[in-house]
């Protein structure tokens, strides 16, 4: 359930950037395109960067520190900018460096969504806890 609901999580945020993208370019009277296949490509990269969330785990516990941070942040910003080469959301030095701000954003929304669902199964577990102790 950890990687479906990261690559969930992701590919939201991910696709929510693009649609407000396509509500910007819109306003602007520009055309907003996308490919057949970009929101697949999406939910592949979604996929893919959920994998590294293992780099946040050491002996089996989930294990936040800078440099795990880092790591995973680096890994999952290199699936992203190959990908995103492979699948052609850049073509030039512009589009690289809008997608790599993109990433910064989606990567920051997915840590927040992330901190308040551990938040609010911290917050379930203990309830079921005291409910467990009251019945002793």
């Amino acid at each position: 359930p950890i990687i479906l609901n990261q690559t969930v999580l992701i590919s939201f945020f991910m696709l929510l950037i693009i649609g407000v993208e396509g509500i910007m370019e819109y306003l602007a009277g520009r055309t907003f395109y996308l490919s057949w296949y970009m929101p697949l490509s999406i939910i592949i990269v979604g996929f893919a960067c959920s994998f590294p969330m293992f780099a946040l785990y050491k002996d089996g516990e989930y294990t936040v520190s800078p440099l795990r941070v880092i790591i995973h942040g680096l890994l999952c910003y290199a699936i992203v900018m190959s990908s995103g080469y492979l699948f052609g959301w850049y073509s030039n030095l512009r589009y690289f460096l809008i997608t790599s701000g993109l990433f910064i954003i989606v990567y920051a929304l997915v840590w927040i969504a992330s901190i308040i669902n551990r938040k609010a199964e911290i917050k379930k577990i203990n309830k079921i806890l005291e409910q467990f102790r009251d019945e002793e």
